[in-house]
This record gives C-alpha cells, structure tokens and sequence, in this order.
C-alpha cells in the first residue's frame, strides 16, 4: 500500500530483491519492466463485469477508453465457473483461516477464545469443511490457473482488468461499532473479482480512477479498478497502476481528491525555507 505508485515502486523493487545467500531465494527471478514497444493488451470478461453497480461500471469504462488511447488494445477473454470458483475460493481461507486460529491456542487458553464472536461465526464453518471439500475446492483452483496461464500465452503481457469491487461501500447499520457484523453475503459480493488473484496465486494491482457519489453520508466514494497479471508479471502492473495514477490526477475531470485536512508538507517545508 502507497500514496503514489512511484513510493510503490520503490517498495517493491527493495523488498522483492532475493537474498543470495538463502538456497531458495537466490534461485528466484525478478520481475522485468516491459520491453519497449511491446504488445499491451488488456482483458475484459464483460459478463463478469456486469454484476457491478452502474457507477462502478460507468466510472471503470471510462478509464479503460483511456487506456486504450495510451495504446492498451482491449480484448474479450472469459474466466470459467466464476460462481464456483468464488465458492470454493471462499471455502478455502475460511477453512485455511480457522486452522491458523486453531494454531495460536495453548493448554491454558483455547483458541476460540482468542478471538471475537464474529469470527467465531465464520471458524465454525470453518471446522465444518471437510477434506474431500478441500480437494474439490483445490481441483477447481487448478483448473482456474490452466485457463489462465493460457490466456497469458494467447496474449502476452496480458493484464485481466476488473473492478477493484462490484459495490459502492458497505451500509453502516446502528449497532455494528459496538457488536460487530458479519454478513457473509456482502462478503462474498466485495470479493468477487479479488478472489481470482488470491486462488490462483497471481500478483495484482488496485488503483483508484474515479469518484461518485455514495448511497450513504456525504462527499465521494472513490472507485478503484484492478489489473491482475501473470506470475511475475508485478513490473508490468506497476506501470499500468503509474498509467492509471497519470489519468486520475491529469485527465480525470475532479483530479485526485484530498481530504479537508490534506497537507501538504514538501510545500509547506518550501514556504518555511523562504522565509
């Protein structure tokens, strides 16, 4: 997470280095920038997109016109059993999540008892998993991966381009600060383009384009859009994220948004040496 892709980039590139002196690590490649005048291509499932509010939607098409000025060709691709990946994506970290738990408790302190009432509500679904669960949700991850290594061989530097998120935020109900929510339908429908990096294990990017109004309170929502890419593909997403940066502070037509108490201290710091 950064302020701005450039403090991205600098992150990236200091902490994805491979420490030579591990057996492991030093065997690891490091992502490489795009070649020069190589072929951009950007891959939209519109059927998947459409489960998006209209605002989101509005907002994420627009961008993607920009991009395709900035020389992206756009292309139809299809993510297969969108539903059922999603399901057992689900199944998958709530299970993985409850054995963690299960993990942190002691002889003295049982591990249900280390964490709030909420996730005590997931957790037991959790328990309920069962293996041959496991092994059908772990057959349809590879599937999912097969198709998309296919699509990144059909259409190389291929970024699958989504919404960040199909939503406009979550409501905030009364009671929610003091008891806590848990609603595994909103849940599921906040993760429904994310799931596909986190089950097939591919590097992804969020970046924000956009802003609309929201259905509750006062000000903006921001909208994000979010680029997904082949294993070990980051320095091709990061440039996507500085093309996307470059659209909503330069072409946008709000600019990037600041909050009311936004400083700005390389400024400030330039009007203090003056005087």
């Amino acid at each position: 997470m950064a302020a701005n892709v450039a403090d991205l980039i600098i992150a990236f590139r200091t902490i994805s280095q491979p420490d030579p002196s591990t057996s492991i690590q030093s065997k690891f490649a490091v992502s490489q920038p795009p070649a020069p005048g190589s072929k951009k291509y950007i891959g939209i499932d519109r059927a998947w997109w459409s489960a998006s509010d209209s605002r989101v939607l509005g907002a994420c098409n627009t961008a993607v016109e920009h991009f395709k000025a900035q020389g992206y060709e756009v292309v139809d691709i299809t993510i297969p059993y969108i539903d059922e990946a999603q399901t057992a994506h689900g199944g998958i970290t709530v299970a993985e999540m409850t054995e963690t738990a299960r993990r942190l408790g002691t002889s003295s302190v049982h591990w249900t008892k280390l964490i709030g009432p909420v996730n005590r509500v997931v957790t037991a679904v959790g328990l309920a998993t069962s293996s041959a669960d496991l092994l059908k949700f772990n057959s349809l991850r590879t599937l999912i991966m097969r198709h998309v290594a296919w699509l990144f061989q059909k259409y190389p530097g291929l970024l699958i381009v989504t919404p960040t998120t199909p939503i406009i935020g979550w409501p905030k109900k009364a009671g929610y600060a003091k008891y806590g929510v848990t609603d595994g339908d909103m849940t599921f429908r906040s993760m429904l383009y994310i799931f596909l990096a986190n089950m097939a294990g591919l590097p992804a990017v969020t970046a924000p384009i956009g802003y609309v109004d929201p259905d509750q309170g006062e000000g903006k929502v921001c909208v994000s859009m979010m680029a997904t890419g082949e294993w070990g593909a980051e320095e091709s997403l990061l440039s996507w994220a500085a093309e996307a940066e470059t659209y909503l502070h330069e072409v946008y037509t709000e600019g990037r948004r600041k909050p009311e108490t936004w400083i700005d201290i390389l400024e400030l710091a330039k009007k203090q040496g003056k005087d």
